[in-house]
């Protein structure tokens, strides 16, 4: 990643885990909370690769918990957007290959030991499968959460 960021002139910053993670947060949270300290640090607007299908994981995931099916929001104050939530992640692999853009796979994304990747690898797929459709009814979801003024303030 860093020669490729350096070939197109593109900055690459890099933080570091630097806290202990404490008994009664699991591992998901403690690495969602570190990620977003570090860039939410950040004085640059920021553009994450979410895409269709983590929504779909967290809508799901939320249904679950028994807790209402949460969306990931748009925008992430204050300095963090999601411009790909209603694209479907084959298509956004399918664009990095054809333009030749690498990215970065968690390794930890195949441990279905996790929440997340259990409903990413077993329980969406089966889901997909009943119903074809349902990457796009979360597509509308999002579309409807979307508030266009506080996309453009």
């Amino acid at each position: 990643m860093q020669e490729y960021c350096a070939a197109k002139s593109i900055q690459l910053l890099v933080g570091r885990i630097s806290s202990q993670k404490s008994k009664d947060v699991s591992w998901e949270e403690y690495w969602r909370d570190q990620r977003y300290g570090f860039l939410t640090s950040l004085s640059e607007q920021l553009a994450t690769a979410h895409h269709l299908n983590d929504a779909a994981e967290s809508y799901v995931m939320g249904f679950i918990r028994g807790g209402n099916p949460r969306l990931i929001p748009y925008h992430r104050p204050p300095n963090i957007y999601r411009p790909f939530l209603l694209t479907p992640r084959k298509e956004m692999e399918s664009w990095c290959q054809r333009h030749d853009v690498p990215w970065i796979e968690d390794p930890s994304n195949q441990d279905t030991h996790y929440d997340r990747n259990r409903i990413r690898h077993k329980i969406l797929p089966e889901m997909l499968a009943m119903n074809p459709g349902l990457l796009g009814q979360v597509a509308k979801k999002i579309k409807a959460a979307i508030n266009i003024t506080s996309i453009l303030c």
